[in-house]
């Protein structure tokens, strides 16, 4: 097929495929972005000048691991 300028014409298609939806698309992303979330929500804590931070190990874990370095 040519567009009278010579050259081939081309169907023109998103950057995931054609035929593929929207949500379809930016699934593994939301799920993502809702894992995180839970994580970072799960390890909040109060710190020491009242503000949230996300802490990894709880303080008993922490404890256990510092006496096992020593």
């Amino acid at each position: 097929m040519s567009n009278g300028s010579g050259y081939p014409q081309y169907q023109r298609r998103g950057a995931f495929g054609a035929g593929r939806g929207l949500l379809a698309r930016a699934a593994p992303i939301l799920i993502a972005l809702v894992v995180a979330a839970v994580f970072a929500f799960k390890g909040c804590e109060d710190g020491p000048f009242g503000r949230k931070q996300v802490v990894a190990l709880g303080l008993p874990e922490e404890s256990r691991m510092g006496a096992q370095a020593f």
